[in-house]
């Protein structure tokens, strides 16, 4: 597990996807501290653009979606639509 900080407004676009809402605690600065799986910190770093902090990030992601994403490596992709 690796402890990441995050703005408030950032944790709380992610909290209800969290077990038991994540365990976290807030530091002197006002930043929530989470907890995440390696893999998950992973793909936030690679989804990362330059200059974009964690909190940037997760706001991003969910400023955009209108379907469920799956977050991987290369990017957020949409799940794809089944052929008829």
């Amino acid at each position: 597990m690796i402890a990441i900080a995050i703005t408030p407004a950032a944790y709380e676009a992610i909290k209800a996807t969290l077990p038991d809402g994540g365990p976290r605690s807030v530091g002197p600065d006002g930043q929530m501290r989470i907890w995440l799986d390696h893999a998950v910190v992973d793909r936030l770093r690679a989804l990362r653009r330059p200059g974009e902090s964690y909190s940037d990030l997760i706001l991003r992601l969910a400023e955009g979606v209108t379907a469920p994403l799956a977050l991987t490596p290369a990017g957020p992709r949409r799940p794809r639509r089944a052929r008829a």
